[in-house]
């Protein structure tokens, strides 16, 4: 079922200021648990790469649209945030190409993106860029106790790197970033992977986010490997299923 959803002026101007309220306390840099430093005044570029957002977004919190409702009949009457509302945090705070077409996708301006799905009912969002790197993106979050959520962003593909090299013209952006946030809250803190697993290895899967259950898959992308499965816990973490 399609579902529209117009950003209106107001919407926009509504995230803004909850953004400008997350950057004017003066551009608060989280560094470590609980510990927030301040940083020199930044000039974010217009649009980023998928992997200078890799390099901050472990760092700075996400502002949350204030306006939870969508113009869909089906949707008027949400008091809560959905996957939308924080897929849109992500995507105004790190516009880089691939956001940008999301962006345009989930508000209709554009009748297609490859591998495209967004799924209220399973807390769900996915494009891919048909570009012959096909970079792609996924968005989905888990209820946890105590009113809070856990919201992870995935990144999958690669991306053209700076150089001319085999080892920097091409870069792999495959990488994943959770957030916690209260249900009702205009901040998402980045928080630390919630699970154990070595990053190099990490590197070399597919990150699946979950669509009808709530494990992560990550898919191997050679013969010599199998898949591995993170396991929920249904607490806010994860571990390898033997």
């Amino acid at each position: 079922m399609k579902i529209r959803i117009f950003l209106t002026i107001a919407a926009v101007m509504a995230t803004v200021s909850v953004f400008s309220q997350v950057t004017d306390k003066k551009d608060q840099m989280l560094d470590g648990p609980g510990m927030v430093k301040q940083v020199p005044d930044r000039k974010p570029p217009i649009v980023y790469t998928i992997s200078e957002i890799e390099e901050i977004w472990g760092k700075l919190p996400l502002a949350v649209p204030a306006d939870y409702r969508i113009p869909h009949p089906r949707n008027m009457a949400f008091k809560k945030p959905n996957i939308i509302n924080y897929a849109l945090a992500f995507c105004l705070a790190y516009p880089c190409d691939l956001t940008k077409e999301l962006l345009r996708r989930m508000n209709h301006e554009i009748d297609d993106m490859n591998g495209y799905v967004l799924s209220l009912d399973h807390a769900f969002i996915r494009g891919v860029m048909s570009t012959e790197l096909t970079p792609a993106i996924q968005f989905t979050y888990w209820d946890l106790d105590n009113n809070e959520r856990l919201f992870a962003v995935a990144f999958t593909g690669y991306e053209e790197g700076p150089g001319t090299t085999a080892d920097n013209h091409v870069i792999n952006i495959g990488d994943v970033q959770f957030y916690k946030t209260v249900i009702g809250s205009d901040i998402m803190t980045p928080i630390e992977k919630p699970f154990t697993f070595d990053e190099k290895e990490l590197k070399k899967y597919t990150i699946n986010l979950p669509y009808k259950n709530k494990d992560i898959t990550l898919v191997a992308g050679y013969k010599d490997r199998k898949d591995v499965i993170l396991k929920y816990d249904g607490k806010g973490h994860f571990k390898v299923k033997k």
